[in-house]
């Protein structure tokens, strides 16, 4: 198992109770005053704070903030891999139990257990609730009003949108560095919701971690975002949905940036337009169908790595 980082028993009661009796509006000074957090760092569209984790690369709890410098969502660090890009999901899991518990003892029983997609258990409290989540490699808890959670239905994106959003990815281009990941989130209309070391993820505007940034050395390599909604649970209806969108998608790409250069088939297919400097990719997994905008250079490394191992 890998070592983690991690808030005590004691540090996690507390944190709990203080999560549910912080009071509007929450700007970042309120926050971390009440929390006892110490402010790291703060632009126009967040903050990101100390929370008992130190400020090492994803250890950090933030804050989403508005134009008018209040945050609709407050995020803390519970435990995170050490380092936080080690894959440890037996310690993740542990870490999430334990939370659980620990809240439960505080907050009560809770009103709802999620299970699908990305964990999470919420107690909801007055207009507001409060979940723990569990991520791939970090447990969080957060306090966000509970008119943000209200579920989305099955949605893919128009073929108008994807246009749109080739044409924004386009323009903004790959040219930006981890330290920017906010600032071209912000551009995006995304909302953050999870960083580690060379990775970043976001609410694309399709729910949970339906937005992604990858960097390799500092450098933007590698965007994601969905182009559809998380299916549900494994089922006929599921992977037919995925499929719909999948096809839809290649369609609607193929429409902005005419036939595709190439075809990659398996268990994740995969159909590609190569420009000059960026390939566009819609690419399918089992629960979603995604578009992907990568640096040549990244690809290329990828199918190489495809072709003679690691």
């Amino acid at each position: 198992m890998a070592e983690r980082r991690e808030l005590s028993d004691a540090a996690i009661t507390e944190l709990m109770s203080r999560l549910a009796s912080l009071e509007r509006p929450w700007t970042a000074e309120r926050v971390a005053a009440h929390l006892g957090w110490t402010v790291l760092s703060q632009s126009g569209t967040g903050a990101t704070f100390d929370c008992g984790l130190g400020d090492a690369s994803g250890c950090p709890g933030f804050a989403d903030l508005a134009e008018d410098g209040t945050a609709s969502r407050v995020v803390a660090r519970v435990s995170v891999a050490d380092p936080p890009n080690t894959a440890d999901p037996d310690g993740t899991r542990d870490a999430f139990a334990r939370l659980t518990a620990l809240a439960t003892g505080v907050l009560g029983e809770p009103a709802e257990r999620i299970h699908q997609g990305i964990a999470q258990v919420r107690w909801h409290i007055g207009d507001t609730t409060i979940r723990a989540i569990r991520s791939a490699r970090s447990v969080n808890a957060d306090l966000m009003a509970t008119a943000e959670l209200a579920e989305r239905p099955p949605r893919v994106r128009t073929a108008t949108e994807i246009a749109g959003l080739i044409g924004a990815v386009r323009a903004l281009g790959l040219d930006w560095g981890e330290d920017e990941a906010d600032l071209l989130a912000a551009r995006l209309a995304w909302k953050k919701e999870d960083t580690y070391a060379g990775h970043a993820s976001f609410d694309s505007g399709l729910g949970m971690l339906t937005g992604g940034l990858q960097f390799k050395d500092g450098r933007l390599v590698r965007m994601t975002m969905h182009a559809c909604t998380w299916a549900g649970d494994e089922g006929r209806l599921s992977r037919a949905f995925v499929q719909d969108a999948f096809a839809h998608s290649v369609h609607a790409v193929g429409v902005a940036l005419g036939p595709p250069t190439r075809r990659v088939h398996g268990e994740d297919p995969e159909v590609r337009w190569r420009g000059e400097t960026m390939t566009v990719m819609v690419r399918r997994a089992p629960r979603h169908t995604s578009l992907v905008f990568a640096t040549n250079a990244y690809v290329d490394r990828l199918d190489w790595l495809e072709e003679n191992g690691p």
